[in-house]
């Protein structure tokens, strides 16, 4: 999760989109529009919490991992995201390849959260 974050940050998108599970589809963007999605951003950081406890059923594992994420897009604006990840894996089943017993990136649920008042505009509503 770090990594992708990271990724995203350091504007390497396609390696960031490969780390969504089935092949990148997961994401449900192709790399090129996944890629325009974050183009948008001058800066990107993101704040991971603490993984939840592994769900487990049908030779699957998922876990959730609370996101928070801080950028400035290219105009200026800044833009806050907060929501949750999910990563999935298979278990430890006889077939399993290397990819599929390795995390990748499942769903996200990060949505725009708007931003606190302020000083500076207090018209701002939470």
């Amino acid at each position: 999760m770090l990594t992708y974050h990271r990724l995203i940050g350091q504007r390497r998108y396609d390696e960031a989109w490969s780390l969504w599970d089935r092949e990148g589809a997961a994401s449900g963007m192709s790399p090129g529009t996944f890629a325009a999605s974050f183009a948008k951003y001058r800066k990107y950081q993101a704040e991971v919490g603490p993984p939840g406890r592994i769900d487990a059923g049908a030779g699957q594992r998922y876990v959730t991992v609370p996101v928070s994420v801080k950028g400035t897009l290219r105009d200026g604006n800044i833009v806050t995201l907060s929501g949750s990840m999910i990563l999935h894996r298979a278990g430890p089943i006889d077939g399993a390849t290397a990819r599929q017993l390795g995390w990748r990136l499942y769903e996200s649920t990060l949505k725009p959260r708007s931003p606190a008042p302020s000083a500076a505009n207090p018209n701002t509503a939470p």
